[in-house]
């Protein structure tokens, strides 16, 4: 069987590694593309010789030797012959990728891969060891029952070369599609049947109720409407009692003023009154100390110098008495005549009126406050409503993004399977190939034992938060089974392997292996 390894990429610019008459196939991987990882089967001449191509590319998160954005790399396995299994030998380069290339060729970068050096020809020892490490690998995993002679009805010129999720691939529609097509284009992000199967029915179901949404948006639409009105309406309602409740204080203000003024005339009225009944007894005593005309012709000296001194006091006393009450009601209040009688009553009758005017204005703003609360139930039992169609909407979106990620995580599930007991198989047979004595297989079965163990330990303290509760009690009750089965092996293979044929534990081997990876993928933890 003839096979040829080809590396090609971009570490600073278009770099090639490998037959120089294959350069020209590899040039038009060199493009942008929107999946992470890809798969390009494809059946090709190369002179009157026709050869299977095997390509694994990656795009996503490669970033060149000088720091570029944008670059990828590629490995083009070249066969004289098709091996059917496409999904066994897309985990291989998988394998490669992940184990060889990264730390060799690249360098992570957090979530990136990053070239190490800026052409393949500094690495030309890495890539002759990573080309001899494939050879062995395909050696020892692939079926070589697998392997079908090709020919030229592989070669067809359609141009348009079909796309699918490799979860979806089988080996009889893999090699009908490639007579068909020549070329096939394989991809872990590409829409798998099950998710295309969900969204047609999706489709279907927003199809049969796009009519009824719509109408109930419509309706949505024209409440939003009528909100927004009774909106305007409250806002101009309330402007409105602002300026009644302003007019509301002036008038009480006024009516304030005019009730003190009215309450200062009444005391004015009693000050005038006070002073009218002071009047009478204050002139009656000038009266009383007034000296007689007729006493004072007839002066005698036992009475004339009496007479004239108390003539005096009383003048005096009369003139301070008036001067006082003179004084007093000038400086206090202007006489209460019948014009303020007029004035009080005119104040009593704006009183009444602004009194009526407040009267009906509070009645008014009653009105206006019984609409204004009539008009906030309606828009909270609208935005309620509103609100539980809006929840509605969202877990129907959650739920069906459940469902997707449900159906990405199945179908990812598969090819890490896969892989592991892949990987495990390659590692039994070349632990056994180096010794095959009854102490080395005894020494593998243990430590394989032991491996699962500590590895499921450490699943269930990292996942304890996050997995479920039920998942989280199984995997507790397997690793005490398994811790349990360990010890049983231990003494098993001391006193019973020296009678039982290598050949057997190892099948032993595979079988428990596989039993731990069915496990893992059950419960939900990642197989590292």
């Amino acid at each position: 069987m003839d096979v040829e390894i080809l590396l090609h990429g971009v570490p600073s610019g278009q770099d090639y590694y490998g037959l120089k008459e294959e350069q020209k196939i590899t040039e038009s991987f060199y493009s942008s593309s929107n999946e992470s990882v890809k798969f390009v089967v494809e059946a090709k001449k190369n002179g009157n010789n026709p050869y299977l191509y095997y390509t694994y590319l990656r795009y996503k998160g490669i970033v060149g030797a000088g720091g570029r954005p944008g670059s990828y790399i590629g490995i083009t396995l070249r066969l004289d012959m098709y091996y059917t299994d496409v999904v066994h030998m897309y985990n291989l380069l998988d394998i490669v990728f992940k184990k060889y290339i990264v730390g060799t060729l690249l360098t992570p970068t957090g979530e990136s891969y990053k070239y190490i050096s800026p052409d393949f020809s500094s690495k030309k020892t890495e890539i002759e060891q990573l080309q001899q490490g494939i050879l062995q690998l395909i050696q020892s995993t692939c079926v070589f029952s697998k392997f079908v002679k090709i020919d030229n009805s592989f070669i067809n010129q359609i141009t348009n070369a079909p796309t699918c999720n490799i979860a979806d691939i089988t080996e009889g529609t893999m090699s009908a599609t490639i007579k068909k097509y020549s070329k096939v284009v394989l991809s872990p992000d590409y829409k798998s049947n099950l998710e295309k199967e969900y969204e047609k029915k999706v489709q279907d179901v927003e199809g049969r109720g796009g009519s009824i949404v719509a109408e109930k948006e419509k309706k949505i639409a024209e409440k939003d409407s009528i909100i927004a009105q009774k909106d305007a309406t409250i806002s101009s309602l309330n402007t409105k009692i602002s300026a009644r409740d302003a007019e509301i204080a002036t008038l009480k203000q006024d009516n304030k003023r005019q009730e003190q003024e009215l309450a200062q005339n009444k005391q004015k009225g009693k000050i005038a009154q006070l002073i009218r009944e002071l009047k009478e007894p204050i002139t009656s005593l000038s009266n009383y100390f007034r000296v007689t005309e007729s006493e004072s012709r007839q002066p005698t000296p036992k009475y004339g110098k009496k007479n004239f001194y108390v003539g005096i006091a009383n003048a005096a006393l009369s003139i301070v008495v008036i001067a006082l009450l003179v004084i007093l009601a000038i400086s206090t209040i202007k006489p209460f005549d019948g014009k303020e009688s007029k004035e009080l009553a005119t104040l009593k009758t704006q009183y009444a009126n602004l009194q009526g005017k407040y009267n009906s204005l509070e009645s008014l703003y009653d009105e206006l406050n019984s609409e204004y609360q009539a008009l906030i139930t309606t828009k909270d039992a609208d935005a309620k409503k509103k609100e539980s169609e809006e929840a509605k909407k969202k877990a129907e979106i959650e739920a069906k993004k459940k469902v997707e990620e449900e159906g990405k995580r199945k179908a990812e599930a598969k090819p890490n399977a896969m892989i592991a007991e892949m990987m495990s198989k390659m590692g039994i047979k070349k632990e056994v190939d180096a010794d095959n004595s009854d102490s080395a297989i005894a020494k593998m079965v243990i430590e394989g034992l032991n491996m699962g163990i500590i590895d499921m330990e450490s699943k269930i303290k990292q996942f304890k938060d996050d997995a479920d509760k039920q998942v989280l009690k199984f995997a507790k009750e397997f690793f005490k089974a398994s811790a349990f089965f360990s010890l049983g092996i231990v003494s098993f293979t001391k006193s019973v392997l020296p009678i039982i044929n290598s050949r057997s534990v190892l099948s032993s081997i595979s079988l428990c292996n596989k039993f731990f990876c069915f496990q893992v993928a059950v419960i939900g933890f990642p197989v590292s």
